[in-house]
């Protein structure tokens, strides 16, 4: 029964996003169409709607929708967290390491009490940047794979602000940093949490991951928050510290957002497997280094 309870829980989070993108954003429409109705004069109701599709439709507004849903996201999933957090679980991970909490997960905390800082940071940094080329690999072997996705995937690019020159801040406040808070909060620290459960941490770690994907709801998008959401929920299986994992995610897309063209892919078969290969070198170091960051907060029982 646990075990069923568990299951719904953690597929949640999955509901909770989709749902909520949908209904903010008809509730976000009506009360802008309710705006401009009220407050302007227009020649022909023709004219108004061509007002609404072209506001409706703009950078601004769709990000300004989406903040919205990620602070309800934020806040429901912490709710869900804080059940979580007071109904631990004992167990002992496969490493020996003692976790008071989730099976083979840390112990939850919103703390960097007893971490190395530094090496975190560069854990954090090295991940993230390398993450953002292993991406761009991805992108490239889907492109192979279907080609009509990546006009599809550069598209949406543009029409959420992401491909221009110029970002501006709706753009960044929901890309940046209140995107990843949230799906952080919903995938790893609940959909994970609760689904750890009840299987074995990869099972639950590609389930989670899975989900993660799903709700990029394309296929480009999919592929590389799948292999991106297995680092995070690795992450967060190490520390049990949802905050790195959330600096993480920013980080990644920071770097998304912000140096995406000035990665470089290699103009050679030489270069592109070298760089494939020092990225994957870079994100075992970084994973690496972010486990060493947070060991003094366990002790071996």
């Amino acid at each position: 029964m646990n075990s069923v309870s568990n299951f719904f829980k953690s597929l949640l989070p999955f509901v909770i996003i989709m749902a909520t993108q949908v209904i903010t954003s008809t509730i976000c429409t009506f009360v802008y169409v309710a705006y401009l109705f009220a407050t302007h004069s227009y020649p022909s109701m023709e004219a108004f709607f061509k007002t609404v599709q072209d506001s409706v439709t703009d950078t601004n507004f769709l990000m300004a929708s989406m903040s919205v849903y990620s602070v309800i996201g934020i806040l429901i999933f912490t709710c869900m967290y804080s059940g979580i957090m007071k109904d631990p679980l004992n167990m002992t991970s496969p490493s020996g390491r003692h976790y008071p909490s989730t099976p083979q997960m840390g112990h939850p905390s919103l703390s960097f009490k007893g971490y190395k800082i530094g090496f975190l940071i560069l854990g954090v940094v090295l991940i993230a940047v390398s993450c953002q080329y292993l991406a761009n690999y991805i992108v490239a072997v889907d492109y192979l794979i279907s080609p009509d996705s990546i006009t599809q995937y550069t598209q949406l690019m543009q029409d959420s602000g992401l491909g221009d020159d110029s970002l501006n801040f709706a753009v960044i406040l929901y890309a940046v940093i209140l995107g990843p808070i949230c799906e952080e909060m919903g995938l790893r620290a609940v959909t994970l949490g609760y689904s750890s459960r009840f299987m074995p941490f990869w099972a639950a770690n590609v389930f989670q991951a899975f989900l993660f994907g799903l709700i990029h709801m394309n296929f480009i998008q999919f592929s590389y928050a799948f292999a991106l959401g297995l680092v995070l929920g690795w992450i967060y299986h190490k520390t049990g510290n949802i905050l790195v994992t959330m600096l993480v995610h920013i980080t990644f897309n920071g770097t998304s957002t912000f140096l995406s063209k000035y990665l470089l892919m290699g103009q050679n078969p030489i270069t592109f497997c070298a760089i494939l290969l020092l990225s994957l070198v870079a994100a075992y170091c970084g994973m690496k280094l972010i486990d060493y960051s947070a060991r003094d907060r366990f002790k071996r029982v």
